[in-house]
């Protein structure tokens, strides 16, 4: 649900309070729904590097990172560890490629 790789990336996210009310039941860790709608409120809307190198038509996300890189008109930001572009922000791109 969150997008992550593996249990060790959601540990990573617990240990540094992106989930403030992450409590362990068992040796597992239990995220409340609101701490998760939270930290994926951020990035509502929005594509990572991968999913607009797809959405653009490039084989693959460095092409999106030098985009972010060489461009003023982009609205990216960095959030839990990766760029994200708001989907507006490649459709326009998209209009004009």
């Amino acid at each position: 649900m969150l997008g992550l790789k593996s249990g060790k990336a959601v540990l990573y996210h617990v240990k540094r309070n992106k989930f403030p009310n992450a409590f362990m039941i068992n040796n597992n860790w239990r995220i409340p729904i609101s701490d998760f709608e939270n930290y994926s409120s951020k990035t509502k809307d929005c594509l990572n590097t991968s999913q607009a190198a797809e959405r653009l038509g490039y084989k693959n996300k460095y092409s999106v990172l030098l985009l972010i890189e060489n461009s003023t008109t982009l609205n990216a930001f960095k959030a839990n560890g990766s760029w994200w572009i708001p989907i507006s922000d490649i459709e326009k791109l998209n209009r004009k490629v």
